[in-house]
């Protein structure tokens, strides 16, 4: 399988290679303090066999660095994130005033995480 690298952001240190969803690099970009990086997983594209996706959990706040709003203490958040243009499309825009946690989830996110499965399993409406 290989990821789709439109919304990967690779990077190579002298004994290392980061990879992780662009989205990462967007909440930097706006201020945010990215803690962790966690539960990664390779999710298979259903719709283009030999593609897949990058998903996570990225630990950041909900509020960017140096905001008064800020306690660091009490505004942690873990948020899923995939590379895929799904995700990108319901990611909080944090630029607008959106907080990181405000984001959706895709398919690929649902399928990497029991947790998001059985809430999307909730949602739905009984017959």
């Amino acid at each position: 399988m290989k990821l789709e690298a439109d919304n990967l952001n690779v990077g190579v240190t002298d004994d290392t290679v980061a990879i992780e969803p662009g989205y990462i690099d967007f909440l930097r970009s706006q201020g945010y303090r990215i803690t962790d990086f966690t539960e990664p997983h390779t999710i298979q594209s259903e719709s283009t066999e030999g593609k897949g996706y990058l998903v996570g959990k990225v630990h950041t706040h909900i509020y960017p660095w140096g905001d008064p709003r800020l306690d660091v203490a009490e505004h942690g958040c873990i948020i899923p994130v995939c590379s895929c243009w799904q995700f990108r499309q319901q990611s909080a825009d944090v630029s607008d005033g959106q907080r990181p946690n405000q984001s959706g989830v895709c398919d690929h996110i649902k399928k990497a995480y029991k947790e998001y499965r059985a809430a999307n399993d909730n949602e739905q409406a009984t017959l």
